[in-house]
């Protein structure tokens, strides 16, 4: 098996989300070795201290804020928009005789 594959087990285990096979395969990597058991160990100590983290709560009403601010955005987003540029959109008639690439006649 792969390092990759091997890492990959060891997060799906520790985060809860492996298939009971994947947890048999993992089992049996680390039977056989002594490098993924080390490793494993020191990811089970880190994944442990980062659950022990107080989870963080987001400041009261900015949840109520951000749905009134992604609600107003969506109603605006469904009007007619107007274009980008400030343009006229007609080109302005310029003369033929004020271009400096009019057509000279021969002398």
């Amino acid at each position: 098996m792969n390092r990759s594959r091997q890492i990959e087990l060891m997060h799906a285990v520790l985060d809860g989300e492996a298939t009971a096979e994947e947890g048999r395969e993992l089992d049996a990597v680390l039977a056989s070795d002594a490098r993924a058991r080390e490793e494993y160990e020191e990811l089970r100590g880190l994944f442990e201290g980062l659950r022990a983290l107080p989870q963080p709560f987001p400041p009261e009403g900015l949840a109520a804020s951000v749905l009134d601010s992604a609600t107003s955005l969506v109603s605006r987003s469904s009007r007619p928009r107007r274009a980008a540029c400030s343009f006229p959109r007609k080109p302005a008639f310029v003369p033929a005789t004020s271009s400096p690439f009019r057509a000279r006649p021969w002398t």
